[in-house]
């Protein structure tokens, strides 16, 4: 998970109001063939094509939604939050899976909110590289207090964050980049030589764009970072 920030989208927020004085149920307005894409399409984009939860690909490479790869779902649950069924920044756009994410969360409340805390405060991630098949797990962060540990713990549970899939897919999406070894590329040879250093820090920042704009960038980014550690500035490294 990562922050979502919220954008601003005057259609789907009228649309989502009218749906509301008019008295219609949400089932109606998010299966309407005109309405329901839309919402999604923005969501989508305001996510970066991304899971809100688990933070795989939802999209195409040209940014229109993969067809039944996603589903619009509540932070806080309709069953129990009624009054926030037609509020935008109660809305996120999951994927489908059925061993995490929505369909695994179902009405449990208390989770981390992407919309309004930044969920890598935290969540982070954790390479066993020692066991095979090897894999990407979320964990708590170190250093967090009790209430926020729980937090985490439980918004890790609750999303089922680390379903042997999403493990493994983590791990697949680390061997695409080739992390490992540009990586070592990065880090050798550097010491004492201010221009190759300078070169490295360049390099490193490219690694974290391509990071950001691929799946699952909260994990690859923790996992890369913690190996780059002097080659980025200090308030990437987090």
């Amino acid at each position: 998970m990562r922050h979502i920030e919220l954008r601003s989208y005057p259609e789907c927020v009228n649309m989502l109001k009218e749906a509301r004085r008019k008295g219609e149920s949400w089932e109606d307005l998010s299966t309407d063939p005109n309405r329901g894409p839309l919402l999604r399409q923005c969501k989508a984009d305001e996510q970066g094509g991304l899971c809100g939860y688990c933070e795989c690909r939802l999209t195409e490479a040209d940014g229109t939604l993969r067809r039944g790869f996603s589903q619009l779902d509540h932070v806080q649950p309709r069953s129990r939050f009624g009054n926030l069924i037609f509020e935008w920044d109660n809305l996120i756009l999951s994927c489908p899976c059925k061993e995490h994410c929505d369909h695994h969360k179902g009405n449990e409340v208390g989770i981390i909110d992407p919309h309004k805390e930044n969920p890598r405060d935290f969540i982070t991630f954790a390479f066993d590289e020692l066991r095979r098949p090897h894999k990407v797990s979320a964990v708590a962060r170190l250093g967090l207090d009790d209430t926020s540990k729980n937090r985490a713990n439980h918004t890790i549970n609750v999303l089922a964050l680390n379903a042997q899939d999403l493990q493994r897919k983590r791990y697949e999406r680390y061997c695409s980049l080739n992390a490992q070894q540009r990586l070592k590329d990065l880090m050798e040879g550097v010491d004492g030589d201010e221009i190759l250093m300078q070169l490295a820090r360049e390099e490193a920042m490219s690694l974290l764009e391509e990071i950001e704009e691929g799946e699952f960038p909260s994990a690859m980014r923790a996992i890369c970072c913690k190996k780059l550690g002097d080659l980025l500035p200090s308030d990437e490294s987090n």
